[in-house]
């Protein structure tokens, strides 16, 4: 049997009125520690205030934004690109 604390009861009512009924306790730790790392946050701090070690932080809770994941593709793919055109 799952057992529902009343704070996550509320916490779930709130979510609904919001229409974000689909999230999760683990969607909104997860987008609070990428919003954090997007805004240069440190990274320990943010793992603090989540309740985990650095590593766990980083490796499983923040996602690297999609715009700093091309910049990485292209800087990896410049080099290539003038060895080709030799």
């Amino acid at each position: 049997m799952k057992v529902i604390f009343p704070v996550f009861r509320s916490w779930r009512l709130r979510l609904k009125t919001i229409q974000f009924e689909w999230a999760t306790f683990q969607i909104i730790r997860r987008t609070h520690a990428s919003l954090s790392r997007q805004a240069g946050i440190d990274p320990k701090l943010v793992a603090d205030q989540l309740g985990q070690g650095l590593g766990v932080n980083l490796d499983v809770y923040t996602v690297a934004a999609l715009d700093k994941r091309q910049d990485a593709v292209e800087v990896l793919e410049s080099p290539l690109a003038r060895r080709g055109s030799d």
